[in-house]
């Protein structure tokens, strides 16, 4: 008997089509079908031939394999395609609208059984990241009386620091109100009777009212530190704008 000729599956010889649907797979997934480097031993033309038993059971062993590498490469494929495909956040607004929440925002827990949803904005890397708070939920007693009470929670605040916007987006009335300053942080409580309050120095805010056709209104609120709510108030106002959308 004449030696036997080894193929590594990169190389031509008579197994060249196993050989490409090898490659074309590694090709495709790249280190994760580097697991199936095979190595197949095929006979040279002067040896005996094989029989019926031995060929058929070389073919099961490749296709076997073969089905493996597919089957694995696929589900990987499938695995990272759910990922990048996973929807958004939404929050929704008085049952007729919906917030796109920005990727960047992360979920977070509700203070209080009043907060309808509570996200986390962040700014800085490692030791230096400092978050904010961002929350929504449904509220009453007119703008007017809420951006008041809003200014209200800002205490030594540089000049221009308190700025205003109205906005229509689709039916929605939308009020934006900035601030800066030293903010009263009340710890416990709710809106109208706060518990202790807390002065966290250099923070500021960015917050929405939002106003439907029958007057009801849907309140959203960014508040941390300065950089952290500056460095995020367009991903902010791109969200409040997103309540014009058809969902």
């Amino acid at each position: 008997m004449g030696p036997s000729k080894s193929n590594d599956w990169t190389s031509g010889g008579p197994a060249e089509p196993l050989h490409q649907t090898l490659g074309a797979l590694h090709r495709a997934y790249g280190e994760r079908a580097d697991f199936v480097r095979l190595k197949t031993t095929w006979p040279n033309p002067s040896d005996p031939p094989l029989s019926h038993g031995a060929v058929s059971m070389r073919l099961f062993c490749n296709l076997f394999v073969l089905s493996f590498v597919t089957f694995s490469c696929s589900t990987a494929g499938f695995a990272q395609r759910a990922a990048t495909d996973k929807a958004p956040a939404t929050i929704d607004v008085l049952g007729e609208g919906t917030l796109v929440v920005p990727e960047a925002f992360r979920q977070g827990q509700p203070r209080s059984r009043i907060v309808q949803a509570e996200f986390v904005a962040s700014a800085g890397e490692g030791d230096d990241k400092a978050t904010a708070r961002v929350y929504g939920m449904a509220s009453g007693g007119g703008v007017e009386p809420n951006v008041r009470r809003w200014k209200d929670q800002f205490t030594d605040s540089p000049e221009g620091a308190f700025q205003r916007e109205s906005m229509t987006v689709g039916d929605w009335k939308i009020e934006i109100v900035d601030h800066a300053g030293s903010f009263k942080d009340s710890m416990g409580g709710g809106p109208f009777a706060p518990g202790k309050t807390v002065i966290r120095d250099d923070h500021a805010m960015t917050g929405a009212i939002l106003e439907n056709k029958a007057g009801r209104l849907f309140f959203l609120k960014m508040i941390g530190p300065a950089d952290v709510v500056k460095a995020n108030r367009k991903d902010f106002i791109k969200m409040i704008k997103t309540i014009g959308d058809e969902n």
